[in-house]
């Protein structure tokens, strides 16, 4: 949430701090569970469904959560964003003619991991290269 400079209203002051701190106690929870796991990724589906076709898809941000809305993905793609940690999404394979992604979250400032991880995994498997069913 942006505060506009001089602002003196208490609750969007309140509302900014409690992001805040949100924020970081999930990016203190996940920083723990990789390091008690040893890891330096977290993987995750890219979407919580096959990728709907764009004709069809609903590009409202807020709302429902269905199978073919934008909401879906920042449903899933929001912790790198609140928290600060790296993301990073990359094709996996192809369900019902259309991409699949996995989403690997990283350690903060270990953008050069999540990459070479990518890199990894992108030279041994060929979907990077395949082209999805257009609708």
């Amino acid at each position: 949430m942006t505060i506009p400079p001089g602002s003196q209203d208490p609750k969007a002051w309140h509302h900014a701090l409690s992001i805040s701190r949100l924020a970081g106690s999930e990016r203190r929870s996940r920083r723990t569970a990789m390091d008690f796991a040893g890891v330096q990724a977290l993987v995750s589906p890219t979407l919580p469904s096959i990728a709907p076709i764009e004709a069809d898809m609903s590009h409202s941000l807020t709302g429902s959560t269905g199978k073919d809305s934008l909401s879906s993905a920042l449903m899933m793609l929001s912790p790198a964003n609140l928290t600060g940690m790296p993301g990073l999404s990359i094709p996996c394979g192809f369900a019902g003619g259309q991409p699949v992604g996995m989403h690997f979250l990283g350690r903060e400032f270990a953008e050069a991991d999540l990459l070479g991880i990518a890199h990894v995994y992108e030279k041994h498997t060929s979907w990077h290269t395949k082209v999805p069913v257009r609708g």
